[in-house]
């Protein structure tokens, strides 16, 4: 069912720069398209700016996960957004957030929302003195995915994606890598992680040339690292099957031998400027009567620029007759274009002439021509010029018109010619021709020139066309029509006034389509990328798409030594840290191989798989989805590793901590209400990696039309099967872990890092518990066991029989009391835990006598024997089998004065995680 309470967005400017923002939002916005939505905030928000969930600060890296979404009016949202003040604070809590709050709750109250509803949701979660922002996530309605985002130990698999905090909902992200595209100077190169079909960048632009009436595409495609490349598409058809397509691939690794089949590169630019033809009045019934009798000029062809790139060897100029050439009077005729081409180096003033050459053509069909130069010399034989279609001449010289009135000829450049006369080639004076310097081809005209001559550097090229001719009425020799030489760039002065030759009927545009500037070098220099180089002739390539596999280094017992290709998660993930597609790789030593290999293993037994393109994600974000692929979290401390969500039940706690050495114990719990179900997104590995979509109910939910469903994705996830088990899982730790514990911790917390399991034990937990250390040990007449322990302090203690021992139920003093023994908890020298049954009596003493006497053992502690049961261990109480609750440490906080915040979670042994 769609939730439809409106929530408030606020946003004050610090000291009162500018007007209070103040909206109403239906839910479905994330954070970070908030954030892109609010006017006139100031640039750097996007690095420092705060964004806060009813006064909780939601991270930035989770601005694209989290949906604000009111659950009623009762639980109320607010989304303000803030920028603090630069400098001061101390440590990662320094800015006290709920000044920042307060700055603006009056935007908000004053809004039309209720008073007493929004103070309520700005502030309770402050005055409770504990709420976080976890907890808030959960009980505000932020939806499930977005709160699990930030509250659960293992986040959903998901990657928020480049500029997700400047406004890319994750929920709408499409990496450019699954739909093709053209990589930008100093973009990340996409990656794939296990298998997935991707639709690689190319890795530099495609190259179009035309030779002949053949045009030529030439493509390279790259991902980063190696990679294995099967059953590769080209607009979804197997590449084998493609007519007219040429195809080379390299895997990526060290040795490969550069590519062959594409050996230089290019940069195209798409002016698609027609040239301008000699303006006729429409209403004239002969079709060539000018438009502006009383200022003719206005009506003949300009000249047309068009500028390459920076010192390229070649420039190929495609020009495109988009209706052909043609008589309507006379279908069989040949019809010509008249172009002329000048060009100068950008920055000279002075122009070039080059040649006039001509187009023909007798049919309403495209034809397309490549006006080429090229800085190199002419080669000797010349190639054989067209006689009826293409370029079919070219002229140095061209002469003045001699009808009324006057208009120039054309003289190009001195170096295309070799002295007077032989003015024009073609291919009847191929070999008597004095212009220099040229060639042409069945659809070419190349501009030959010399560097001494011509410095290589960006030119500016101009064209311009004139009238279009039959080539019956052309005396090619004499350059007359009809018997006078007449200017197909002029016009004919008769009353009134009509251009140099009948043009009625005959088909002329003529269109700059592209500039293509060439180097002659090799288009990829750098080792290590896969490659498919593509080369068609004739056919559009609207896509290539590949299935990739990316090799990686897998654990042969001693390093991360075999290539191979996996799914697994853990060698991707130690080759995320460390492998040579990082360019700050983590050193060998402060990765933790030992956590990341035990966490291989229990992927593979278990079949997690990671399969998902990387394309400009950052490290963090990369490796969080990695891990959440196989139910594991990121883990950084002094080495570099991850910690297993995994069942717990058989382990021990790695540490103790009391009220003796933890603060401001407290805790809050969300009473969430949870959607019946999630519609999982994700890409399908049985569906070409299509996006596909499957809806797990929760728990004890059957389905039906009023069910509330709330979707989430799952990038890495691309087996059925995984995500129906992981959507499952992550409805189950919401309800499981909806607790959150927390308390301020002295330099014992470096014992423990995320994902651990500890022993808590707080009298906010339960009425009896105690703590304390150990001032005494007492041992047995052998010295082989300990049997009693004094503690620095009295703790409580109950010793009562069960209700069935108890004779007279009447003199009981504490009903609550029946069947309850007391047992403690030792943190013994070496940071292991032992449990202990008392047999002291019920009330309260700090001399301790255990119901089993323990080993007297010693341990090793440096080289030194040390006993395990000890002066000075820590000592937890509480009712036997409850001498402590057993949490997972979700987050450290570390300060200035090595003291630290630790958010703890419920263990939730039950969750079930196994893969179908």
């Amino acid at each position: 069912m769609t939730n439809t309470h409106s929530f408030p967005v606020a946003w004050a400017p610090p000291f009162g720069s500018g007007p209070v923002f103040r909206d109403l939002r239906r839910p479905g916005q994330s954070i970070a398209e908030i954030v892109a939505s609010v006017p006139g905030l100031p640039a750097r928000f996007a690095t420092r700016g705060v964004v806060c969930v009813n006064g909780e600060i939601v991270p930035r890296a989770m601005w694209a996960h989290v949906r604000p979404k009111p659950s009623s009016e009762i639980v109320p949202v607010a989304v303000t957004l803030h920028l603090p003040l630069a400098g001061g604070g101390g440590g990662s809590k320094g800015k006290n957030i709920f000044a920042l709050v307060a700055a603006i709750a009056l935007a908000i109250v004053t809004y039309g929302v209720s008073t007493g509803a929004i103070a309520g949701g700005l502030t309770g979660a402050t005055a409770a003195g504990g709420a976080t922002l976890a907890s808030t996530a959960l009980a505000a309605g932020i939806g499930l995915a977005g709160s699990l985002a930030i509250a659960a130990l293992t986040a959903p698999p998901g990657l928020s994606g480049p500029g997700a905090a400047e406004g890319a909902a994750s929920a709408e992200r499409q990496s450019a890598s699954l739909s093709g595209n053209m990589l930008q100077p100093g973009a990340a190169i996409p990656r794939v992680i296990g298998t997935h079909k991707i639709f690689p960048p190319f890795a530099c632009e495609p190259l179009v040339t035309i030779d002949g009436d053949d045009e030529y595409v030439e493509a390279v495609y790259c991902l980063a690292g190696p990679h294995q490349l099967d059953d590769i598409r080209v607009n979804d058809a197997p590449v084998e099957e493609s007519e007219n397509v040429d195809y080379e691939l390299r895997e990526g690794r060290r040795g490969d031998a550069p590519i062959s089949i594409v050996t230089r590169q290019g940069r195209t630019i798409t002016p698609n400027i027609e040239l301008s033809n000699i303006k006729v009045d429409p209403g004239d019934k002969s079709g060539n009567q000018l438009a502006h009798q009383s200022t003719p000029a206005r009506d003949l062809p300009v000249w047309h620029t068009v500028v390459s790139r920076e010192a390229p060897d070649e420039i190929h100029v495609h020009l495109q007759l988009i209706e052909g050439l043609y008589d309507s009077s006379a279908p069989d005729a040949t019809v010509f274009l008249p172009v002329r081409i000048r060009f100068r180096k950008k920055g000279d003033s002075a122009w070039v002439n080059g040649p006039e050459f001509h187009i023909a053509e007798s049919k309403p069909s495209r034809l397309n021509v490549s006006v080429n130069f090229k800085w190199e010399s002419a080669p000797s034989p010349l190639p054989n010029p067209a006689t009826d279609r293409g370029v079919i001449r070219a002229y140095k010289e061209v002469p003045a018109q001699t009808i009324v009135p006057a208009f120039d000829g054309w003289s190009a450049d001195s170096y295309f010619s070799a002295g007077a006369g032989n003015d024009y080639l073609d291919v009847s004076t191929l070999g008597s021709s004095n212009v220099r310097n040229i060639s042409i081809g069945s659809n070419d005209l190349t501009l030959y020139l010399d560097e001494g001559t011509f410095p290589k550097g960006r030119y500016e090229i101009q064209f311009k066309a004139g009238a279009a001719i039959n080539e019956t009425d052309f005396a090619k020799a004499t350059y007359q029509t009809g018997g006078q030489v007449r200017s197909p760039f002029g016009y004919r002065l008769d009353s009134p006034m009509y251009r140099p030759a009948d043009e009625q009927d005959k088909g002329r545009r003529c269109v700059l389509a592209r500039v293509v500037s060439i180097w002659n070098e090799h288009p990829i220099a750098a080792k290590g990328l896969a490659l498919i180089a593509i080369k068609a002739k004739n056919q559009s390539i609207n896509s290539v798409s590949v299935r990739a596999s990316g090799y990686v280094r897998d654990w042969d017992g001693s390093g991360w030594n075999d290539w191979t290709l996996s799914s697994n998660p853990a060698p991707h993930y130690a080759d995320i840290l460390s492998g040579r597609e990082n360019i700050d790789p983590l050193p060998d030593d402060l990765r933790d191989d030992a956590s990341i290999v035990a966490w291989r293993t229990d992927c593979a037994t278990n079949g997690y798989e990671c399969n998902m393109v990387v394309e400009g994600e950052g490290l963090d974000d990369t490796l969080r989805t990695v891990a959440a692929c196989g139910y594991a979290l990121k883990r950084q401390s002094e080495v570099w590793g991850v910690a297993l969500d995994n069942d717990k039940s058989a382990e021990a706690p790695v540490q103790v901590f009391t009220p003796r050495n933890m603060a401001d114990f407290k805790w809050t719990k969300a009473f969430a209400r949870l959607p019946d179900g999630l519609r999982a997104v994700f890409r399908d590995e049985d569906s070409e990696y299509d996006e596909q979509e499957v809806i797990v109910y929760a728990d004890g939910y059957a389905g039906g039309p009023d069910g509330r469903l709330e979707e989430i994705r799952y990038d890495g996830l691309t087996s059925r099967g995984l995500v129906e088990v992981r959507a499952g899982f992550d409805q189950a730790q919401a309800r499981a872990r909806s607790t959150f514990y927390s308390g301020k911790v002295s330099a014992e917390y470096l014992a423990a890092t995320k994902g651990d399991l500890v022993a808590v034990q707080h009298d906010v937990l339960n009425r009896i518990a105690g703590a304390g250390r150990i001032k005494s040990v007492t041992l047995d007449e052998d010295e082989a066991f300990v049997t009693a322990i004094g503690l620095d302090s009295e703790i409580d203690i109950v010793n009562e029989p069960d209700m069935h021992a108890v004779t007279d139920m009447r003199a009981v003093a504490d009903m609550r009391n029946v069947g309850v023994t007391t047992g403690i908890a030792v943190r013994r020298s070496d940071g292991a835990t032992s449990v202990h049954a008392l047999s002291n009596a019920t009330g309260s003493s700090a001399a301790l006598v255990l119901d089993t006497p323990a080993e007297a053992e010693e341990i090793d502690i440096d080289g030194t024997p040390v006993p395990a049961i000890a002066e000075g261990c820590l000592v937890a109480s509480g009712p036997a089998s409850k001498e402590y609750r057993r949490l997972i440490v979700f987050d450290i906080e570390p300060d200035t004065d090595l003291n630290a915040e630790i958010t703890f979670i419920d263990e939730a042994p039950g969750l079930v995680r196994t893969a179908a």
